[in-house]
């Protein structure tokens, strides 16, 4: 197998294992949703799900709920964990294709 073929098959296999990642996040998050007001869910979701866009524009009412109620904060460190560790995988997934 020639070296950019081997390339293709460890980036091939490390998508894979992001993509099942993935489904994991979105699992974590779903669960640290419950710890939110249900009136505030779908800000939350809409919050987490900006971040790991990399574009925030949070609901003014959700930060105001945030900035108070300790469950929404330990629901916001509880999603974005995986959100970040899964970052730090895609770094790594970066930087040994490129090396």
């Amino acid at each position: 197998m020639s070296s950019r073929a081997a390339r293709a098959a460890m980036f091939n296999q490390r998508l894979s294992e992001l993509e099942a990642s993935a489904d994991s996040v979105d699992a974590k998050i779903e669960e640290a949703a419950q710890l939110v007001a249900e009136e505030h869910r779908d800000a939350f979701r809409d919050f987490i799900t900006q971040f790991d866009r990399g574009h925030l524009d949070p609901d003014s009412a959700f930060l105001e709920y945030w900035e108070r109620d300790e469950n929404c904060q330990r629901a916001v460190r509880q999603a974005l964990e995986p959100v970040l560790a899964m970052v730090d995988e895609m770094k790594k997934i970066i930087s040994e294709l490129v090396a």
